[in-house]
């Protein structure tokens, strides 16, 4: 199998498998599924590709629930391992660097993902910390914390869907995004704005559901729900 998935300019592509693997590529973005292989029985899974440039964001499915030493995604700076888990990750026109964010592992399960090439490799178990691989021979960095507009940089441009935000203070300016300061939201972490990053609902719905007994919801949960919400219909 070789299946060459490229996207224009102002296109973005996102593709499904049969194990419910979620893969969106953002504009300018190109990838090759080198191997991919799951039998409905779940005695077989294997999912294998190299992405050249652009930005991607990638759900794993069962593929990498069952076999989790079987999903890897490869580049000109380095290899992805992925072991289950919400990521993205970005190569730039020149096949370097590397930028690679691990938004938290599903169900609960941290068994975060890591990149590898001759210099290294690094481990990225923690949510919302990410590395760069500067250049093929380069070892990866060390896992570090991103900030909210790092992470945005890099999901933006794989965003399929973003209606207009109502901002919570003046109800009549409408945008795209908006940053809702910590300040207005006393009782939630800085953690728990993953929510309002990618801004999928009202700010009405958004503040029922931070005040309801969702408000415990993790880092993890927070972002596996906006980036399920964001698919093809």
């Amino acid at each position: 199998m070789s299946d060459h998935l490229t996207t224009a300019e102002k296109g973005r592509l996102q593709v499904i498998f049969s194990d419910k693997t979620t893969l969106t590529l953002g504009p300018s973005s190109t990838i090759v599924i080198d191997k991919y292989v799951y039998q409905a029985d779940k005695s077989a899974g294997a999912f294998v590709a190299t992405a050249t440039k652009g930005f991607f964001r990638m759900i794993t499915g069962n593929i990498s629930r069952l076999f989790p030493d079987r999903v890897k995604v490869k580049t000109p700076a380095a290899t992805i391992g992925i072991r289950g888990c919400l990521l993205a990750w970005s190569v730039d026109a020149g096949g370097h660097p590397l930028e690679l964010l691990y938004l938290g592992g599903l169900q609960g399960r941290e068994r975060g993902i890591y990149a590898e090439n001759g210099g290294g490799m690094s481990d990225l178990f923690n949510p919302e910390h990410g590395i760069r691989v500067s250049s093929p021979g380069a070892p990866p960095s060390m896992s570090t914390r991103w900030s909210a507009e790092a992470m945005m940089a890099l999901l933006g441009p794989t965003v399929l869907h973003l209606p207009p935000v109502v901002h919570p203070l003046h109800p009549q300016v409408k945008q795209d995004w908006y940053w809702m300061p910590t300040s207005m939201l006393p009782t939630i972490s800085t953690l728990k704005l993953t929510l309002i990053l990618i801004a999928r609902w009202s700010v009405p719905a958004v503040w029922k559901l931070i005040n309801s007994k969702d408000l415990m919801m993790t880092t993890r949960q927070a972002w596996e729900m906006i980036l399920h919400r964001d698919t093809i219909d």
